[in-house]
């Protein structure tokens, strides 16, 4: 599937990805210390299916549309807004 999303510097980015069930070990909090979102049941999350320039291979997604890098489990560092499926 096709998705597509704004990045922070207000481009519009598209990828090829599907959706995948990440299972967290241990338990899924905010790190009050590093300020790093820690997954919980309030995330989709997406791998890429094809390869493109983004170095970034997995997103994770919050509810209102954010778009966050989830290569680092457990942190997401924010890179974009407005995820939306394109076909």
């Amino acid at each position: 599937m096709k998705f597509s999303y704004q990045d922070l510097a207000g481009n519009s980015i598209e990828v090829e990805c599907e959706s995948y069930i990440h299972i967290p070990s241990g338990t899924a909090t905010k790190s009050t210390e590093a300020g790093n979102y820690h997954p919980t049941e309030n995330f989709s999350f997406f791998k890429k299916t094809e390869a493109d320039s983004i170095p970034i291979y997995r997103f994770a997604i919050d509810r209102n549309f954010n778009v966050f890098n989830s290569d680092e489990l457990p942190a997401l560092a924010q890179i974009g807004t407005d995820w939306k499926q394109l076909s």
